[in-house]
């Protein structure tokens, strides 16, 4: 994130966001935010139940640490994900939290002035205004949307199998007028175009089991060092899900590596749980 920083300076200001964008280590910055949204909420869960401690602050500074490098990337799905992510994080903390985050979220929908300046700049950026002064999207969210079109009746004509895997460019293309569009810019319609709308609920009820696994070890473990990995967990696998409605970072190896790391580390300690309840159950 130091990095990421460092870059941002390195580039400084130039009127233009595409130019102004820090890639940092995945070296382009969509992935870069993706990968910081799945991250950086298990310091923020430890720092929630390790608060009192001196050092459990140094999980909140590289929190903030990490929600100011989102900012640099000027990532729109980058602050929507950490958005999510901030949400699950009190959500299964502490409901009261949970409200008090979910009315500043809406307070800032309702009045974007309340945002930090560069994401609410990056999200006006959106719309732009036309020609009879008319309002449109702005070409890279326009883009976006052409390729969703395109994904949408690629799943319509190919709803079982879909395409086969890897060519979902080469079916699109006949939907799309513009330059190489590499993916469906959304995890959930590239799976569904390239292997079948069944893939797609298999893959989405994977994600959920990783969702419950990770709520049962935090109920039930009585180690809060394995509860605020859970949280984090929980939080940055939020987060990371909400982003891929804008990108498709499963398919990024640099980004999702670290995702199945901290799934396996999930696993691994509700087995090890499970296992020492067996061996306290008298036989």
């Amino acid at each position: 994130m130091l990095l990421l920083l460092r870059e941002h300076l390195e580039i400084g200001e130039t009127g233009s966001f595409d130019r102004s964008r820090a890639a940092g280590i995945a070296g382009e910055p969509n992935m870069t935010a993706s990968f910081i949204n799945l991250s950086v909420f298990l310091f923020a869960g430890l720092f929630l139940y390790f608060w009192k401690r001196p050092l459990a602050w140094a999980g909140a500074f590289a929190s903030l640490l990490g929600f100011r490098g989102i900012m640099v990337t000027y990532s729109r799905g980058g602050y929507l994900g950490f958005a999510a992510g901030l949400l699950a994080l009190s959500f299964y903390r502490s409901k009261i939290l949970f409200l008090i985050l979910l009315a500043a979220a809406g307070i800032a929908v309702l009045k974007p002035a309340y945002l930090p300046a560069p994401i609410r700049a990056r999200m006006e950026a959106t719309f732009e205004h036309k020609a009879h002064g008319e309002v449109g999207l702005e070409k890279s969210a326009g883009d976006r949307v052409l390729i969703w079109r395109g994904a949408l009746r690629l799943i319509r004509e190919y709803p079982v199998f879909g395409t086969g895997f890897d060519l979902f460019e080469k079916r699109v293309a006949p939907f799309w007028s513009g330059t190489r569009p590499f993916n469906a810019h959304n995890a959930y319609l590239m799976v569904a175009a390239e292997t079948g709308i069944p893939s797609l609920v298999i893959f989405l009820s994977l994600l959920g089991l990783f969702f419950k696994s990770a709520q049962r070890l935090m109920t039930e473990t009585k180690d809060l060092q394995v509860k605020g990995v859970c949280l984090g967990f929980l939080a940055g696998l939020s987060a990371f899900m909400m982003q891929n409605l804008y990108i498709d970072s499963f398919s990024w190896q640099e980004v999702s590596l670290y995702l199945w790391v901290m799934i396996a580390v999930i696993g691994a300690a509700l087995a090890g749980m499970n296992k020492k309840v067996s061996a306290e159950v008298p036989s």
